[in-house]
């Protein structure tokens, strides 16, 4: 079980890595979340690697700068042809961003290139994750719940993930008529769901979840895992 500490607590103590984890992807329904992973300008990595077409992973960083430019002073750096070794230029930035598309063609991407362990070494060090929609996914312990509402267009064997995540899974895009099939894919698989919203957003600093709202996060099966509410 997650130790539960109060908002102010939380606002205190120590600013270490922390992994964002967004239910939909959309700067508007994630406000609140939004509002502080980028409360301070710095460099952003984005990984646009969930969607497949070169154009399309340009199109995501046309977004992201747009919407960013209205918060403050961020330098977007969305990573499309680059080598295998651009990684080591991730310890530079400040958060690295992974928005959403398909969920096993990001891990496939990502395994392939060698960098699934390096992400958990930059929250380590003290970076900020987001993952929105399949990133969120991305960012638990395992990606086959996608299998759920996401096609495997890659053939993938190996559905571990990040992990990063107090060994939970995430379901974006949660709705209340989703309740019944994520309760039953979590008895089934034994493994706590973190069920977020579009609306819905959580931090997990320092063994602690917080939700940001204005939508709340379910938890498959009850219990499983204590979250703190957004209350401030």
């Amino acid at each position: 079980m997650v130790v539960v500490r109060s908002c102010s607590l939380w606002q205190s103590g120590p600013m270490g890595g922390a992994v964002f984890v967004g239910g939909g992807c959309s700067a508007a329904d994630e406000e609140r979340l939004w509002n502080e992973l980028f409360a301070v300008g710095g460099r952003v990595v984005c990984w646009p690697y969930a969607l497949r077409k070169r154009d399309a992973q340009a199109s995501v960083h046309d977004w992201l700068t747009g919407e960013l430019a209205k918060r403050g002073d961020f330098d977007v750096d969305t990573w499309i042809d680059v080598p295998d070794r651009a990684i080591a230029g991730l310890s530079s930035a400040q958060i690295l961003f992974i928005p959403g598309g398909n969920t096993f063609a990001l891990l496939d991407c990502l395994r392939a290139r060698g960098w699934l362990g390096r992400v958990g070494e930059f929250v380590e060090g003290g970076g900020l994750l987001y993952g929105g929609s399949a990133g969120a996914i991305l960012c638990g312990a395992d990606i086959a719940v996608a299998g759920l509402f996401d096609e495997d267009v890659v053939g993938i064997s190996d559905t571990r993930a990040l992990d990063l995540l107090a060994g939970a899974v995430v379901y974006p895009h949660f709705t209340a008529a989703d309740a019944p099939v994520v309760e039953q894919w979590a008895g089934i698989h034994d493994e706590p769901v973190l069920a977020v919203p579009e609306r819905g957003g959580l931090i997990f600093r320092d063994g602690v979840f917080r939700e940001t709202g204005p939508e709340r996060v379910r938890v498959f099966p009850s219990g499983a895992i204590e979250l703190t509410a957004a209350v401030c």
